[in-house]
């Protein structure tokens, strides 16, 4: 019994079983029970490779490789067993796939707060139209008794007088559109990214359309931000900075 609960304590979260790598560096991360001596990984049958531990995790940084099929084997050695645990796992890399910084897009987003009638949002179609602004997202939120609506436009000098002039508040904010993989692992690197630079994100939405992901993305620090984005996929998931051995 007590060896099987330390099998549920183990894993490779990452490379996740299947995954396609496409960075040209990249990062184990095995979990282990609390009592493990050490662990050490091997892939494709190379010599065994001792983690480091950081932040609760094992880790090993994993470069200089080719694209195709590989398998990473972990092995695990309880402080109380000779028995070493094995866990395996098979994965692809493939550059060819990689998502490229030209996948992030500045636009901006306008955000008002209207009453809910039914004829406001005919009102600000109407005036959209006027000023012939071609919009690349909508969402509608009910705030209260209120109406929040955001819609994403390239910047236009006079759309915000426009809609403050019929009586609808407008805040105007730089924003990223982004696609992504559509991958369990891309939201939690890229909040991981933004995170360890400081950065505090202010709204996220977003929508999947066959194997990528689009985002919109608003942050604190805008400029920050951007250079953590284009980061983004030469990195591969990995324990916060501050935190490395």
């Amino acid at each position: 019994m007590l060896e099987t609960a330390r099998c549920l304590k183990t894993a490779v979260d990452f490379p996740q079983e299947g995954e396609s790598v496409s960075s040209p560096h990249y990062t184990f991360r095995i979990r282990a029970a609390l009592n493990a001596e050490k662990v050490e990984v091997c892939v494709d049958g190379s010599p065994w490779q001792l983690c480091r531990y950081s932040a609760g995790f094992w880790w090993y940084d994993w470069a200089g490789y080719s694209a195709g099929e590989h398998e990473l084997v972990a092995r695990i050695l309880p402080f109380d067993s000779r028995n070493y645990i094995l866990k395996t796992r098979r994965f692809r890399v493939d550059f060819a796939s990689a998502a490229s910084p030209a996948m992030m897009r500045k636009t901006t987003q306008y955000s008002l707060l209207t009453s809910a009638e039914p004829w406001t949002m005919a009102q600000v179609a109407q005036i959209l139209a006027k000023e012939s602004i071609d919009i690349s997202g909508l969402m509608t939120v009910a705030v209260g008794d209120n109406t929040s609506i955001q819609f994403l436009a390239d910047k236009s000098s006079g759309l915000s007088a426009r809609l403050e002039a019929a009586g609808i508040p407008v805040l105007e904010r730089d924003v990223f559109e982004l696609r992504l993989p559509n991958r369990p692992d891309q939201l939690e690197r890229l909040t991981r990214a933004l995170a360890e630079q400081g950065i505090a994100i202010r709204s996220l939405y977003g929508t999947a359309d066959g194997d990528s992901v689009k985002l919109v993305l608003a942050v604190d620090q805008f400029k920050a931000a951007e250079a953590a984005v284009e980061r983004l996929e030469q990195r591969a998931p990995a324990e916060p900075a501050a935190s490395r051995n």
